[in-house]
C-alpha cells in the first residue's frame, strides 16, 4: 500500500535546510510557489511543496493535467539560483540530470529527452516544468516534477494529453515506477532524494553554468543520433538527426550535413523512427 505524503517524513533528512510542506490538494504546486515568488519571497531557504492531488497541474505548451491520489509524486521545489535570468540557459536540462540521479538511488536508470522529459526504455516516466522569477542579482527557480509511481497515474482525465503525472505527450507512451521494476511504497523518500539532488546540481550550475553539464547530459540523451522531427510551430517542423545539445543547452539537429541549434521554449520533439 502506498504511504501517504507526510511533511515529517519528507523533511527528515532536509528539515535543517528546507521549508517542507505537504498538502492534500491544490490546483498546482508550481503556481503556488510562483505566486509566493512574485509577492516578494526570495527563497533564501529552499521550499519543497508536495501534493497528494493536483487538480490543474501545468506542463509545457499550456498543457493541463490532474493527478490520481497516491499514484504519482507531484512536487515543486523553490530555490534561489545565484544567476540572472539571462544566465539560466540549460537550467531545465540540469534539473533532468537531478531527477536521473535521484531515481538512480532507487535502482531506476533513465534516459532524458530534450528539454524536460525523463524516459525508461523510450516511455515517459516523469516530466519537469521549470519557471523563474527574476530578482536583482539572482533568480528564484520553481522546479515542478511529476513522477508516475503506479499505472493509475496516467489513467485519469486530462485537459490535454500531456503532463508529467498523467498522460504522456502524444509522441510518448507513459510508464511508471512499478512497471519499470521499482515498486516504490514510500514517495516521501523520493521527494527528499529529488530535493537533495536539485540542491547539489543547482549549486554547481550557479558556479559553472550549463557548459559544465553538457557532456553528461548528452550521455543520458535518449534521442541522440536518431532521426527526429522537431515541431517549431503550427504546421511547421524541421527534420534531421538529433546530435545532442551544445554548451548553452540548445538542441542540435543535423540538417543536410549542418548542425543547427534550437533553443526556443515551445518546441516538441518526436523520433521519426519511433512513430
Amino acid at each position: 500500500m502506498q504511504a501517504l505524503l507526510d511533511h515529517r517524513s519528507v523533511g527528515e533528512d532536509v528539515a535543517d535546510r528546507w521549508d517542507v510542506r505537504v498538502v492534500a490538494s491544490t490546483a498546482s504546486t508550481n503556481s503556488d510557489l510562483l505566486r509566493e515568488a512574485r509577492s516578494g519571497r526570495t527563497f533564501a531557504r529552499p521550499v519543497l511543496l508536495a501534493a497528494e492531488t493536483q487538480t490543474a497541474g501545468r506542463g509545457r505548451l499550456g498543457r493541463s493535467w490532474r493527478s490520481a491520489p497516491g499514484a504519482s509524486l507531484t512536487v515543486s521545489y523553490g530555490l534561489c539560483v545565484a544567476r540572472r535570468l539571462a544566465e539560466l540557459e540549460g537550467l531545465s536540462l540540469v534539473c533532468g540530470l537531478a531527477v536521473r540521479d535521484a531515481l538512480a538511488r532507487h535502482g531506476v536508470h533513465v534516459q532524458l529527452k530534450w528539454p524536460n522529459d525523463v524516459l525508461v526504455d523510450g516511455r515517459k516516466l516523469a516530466g519537469i516544468l521549470v519557471e523563474a522569477h527574476t530578482l536583482a542579482a539572482s533568480t528564484v527557480a520553481i522546479v515542478g516534477i511529476g513522477v508516475n509511481v503506479l499505472p493509475q497515474a496516467f489513467d485519469v482525465a486530462v485537459d490535454v494529453a500531456a503532463g508529467s503525472a498523467s498522460h504522456a505527450s502524444a509522441s510518448l507512451t507513459p510508464t511508471d515506477l512499478k512497471s519499470a521494476g521499482c515498486p516504490l511504497d514510500d514517495r516521501n523518500v523520493l521527494a527528499t532524494d529529488l530535493g537533495i539532488a536539485l540542491d547539489t546540481l543547482l549549486a554547481r550550475f550557479a558556479e559553472a553554468g550549463f557548459a559544465a553539464f553538457a557532456s553528461e547530459w548528452n550521455a543520458a540523451d535518449g534521442f541522440r543520433n536518431r532521426s527526429v522531427s522537431l515541431e517549431t510551430g503550427p504546421r511547421q517542423a524541421v527534420a534531421g538527426i538529433a546530435r545532442g545539445v551544445d554548451a548553452r543547452g540548445a538542441l542540435l539537429i543535423e540538417i543536410d550535413g549542418v548542425q543547427m541549434p534550437f533553443i526556443a521554449g515551445d518546441l516538441s520533439l518526436r523520433a521519426i523512427d519511433a512513430l
